[in-house]
């Protein structure tokens, strides 16, 4: 496993539910990411997206953003459910266009050329197995009152396949063979690929060109459901576990996670990014901010 930029763990934020939550460093919420696209107009300048799911920030109501600060603080942002663009019944994916200081906020984007597309993939011909890595909010150790989040590594298991989401409709999506809980929610997945790290033909380590993508957003794990089993009393004083058999119509479950990972494909997120709406938000933004760079101020007493 590679050591980790700070920039790559920098570039997420953490959502709670309100500010009172935000402040305290308290409740469930989730994680989300900077996305940057760049003006079509204006050299230099950049506008920054929140993202994470439609299930966190929309849903769950979890919309407030705290990011935290080069003084080593945090600060808040009070996004509501509103403010939020998602594609209903689409992938599990939401953004908002946000506004930060660069001088205060500490705080990275991913930009358009680091997301994955499906030329990404062929031309590299990733494939089950490439490593990934997550970044997000492990909630039993998250930082408290500023963000400190957590990495957690794994693989590819399965190519983009049809899965359901949150948003009760089926899209593509990858499968992760990675650990995740609640909290993670919204995180950004990276692949990635250090020199000499590919297992080429006759098991002989390759020297194929690194490289480092975002994947896509974490969104849910596999649940899967275990029945549960009686213990025989009578085994007890041999020490040997004997159980019966619990299957049947009212056989007691229990809820648990697979270990497997689903993640929405980056292009799904550019997708979102480029929705009509958004795309002329930005032009009108960029006019406005074309009208401001103009702006000429004239002396109306010169000597």
């Amino acid at each position: 496993m590679p050591k980790l930029r700070q920039d790559m763990i920098d570039v997420a934020f953490y959502l709670y539910p309100s500010e009172e939550a935000a402040a305290k460093g308290r409740d469930f919420g989730g994680t989300g990411f900077f996305a940057i696209i760049a003006s079509e107009t204006i050299p230099d300048w950049v506008y920054c997206y929140a993202v994470t799911n439609w299930h966190v920030a929309v849903r769950d109501g979890c919309s407030v953003i705290r990011v935290n600060t080069v003084s080593g603080g945090s600060d808040i942002i009070p996004l509501d459910p509103s403010q939020w663009l998602f594609t209903p019944q689409g992938p599990d994916l939401a953004i908002a266009l946000v506004t930060l200081d660069q001088n205060r906020h500490r705080v990275k984007g991913v930009g358009l050329s680091a997301f994955a597309s499906s030329e990404t993939i062929s031309n590299y011909q990733i494939g089950v197995g490439e490593d990934v890595v997550m970044i997000g909010r492990f909630v039993d150790h998250d930082g408290g009152i500023v963000n400190r989040p957590a990495a957690r590594f794994g693989n590819i298991a399965v190519m983009s396949t049809p899965l359901p989401q949150a948003t009760k409709g089926i899209h593509e999506a990858y499968c992760l063979d990675m650990h995740s809980r609640s909290g993670y929610s919204g995180s950004p997945v990276f692949v990635y690929r250090t020199t000499g790290s590919t297992i080429g033909e006759g098991s002989v380590i390759s020297g194929d060109d690194g490289f480092l993508y975002l994947l896509g957003v974490h969104y849910g794990q596999f649940v899967e459901y275990w029945t549960l089993q009686d213990v025989d009393e009578s085994a007890k004083s041999t020490g040997v576990p004997a159980h019966t058999d619990a299957a049947g119509k009212n056989a007691r479950m229990v809820r648990g996670l697979s270990g497997m990972t689903c993640v929405a494909p980056a292009w799904q997120l550019r997708d979102l990014l480029f929705h009509e709406s958004e795309v002329k938000r930005r032009e009108q933004l960029d006019l406005r901010r074309l009208r401001e760079i103009q702006t000429v101020t004239f002396d109306t007493n010169p000597p």
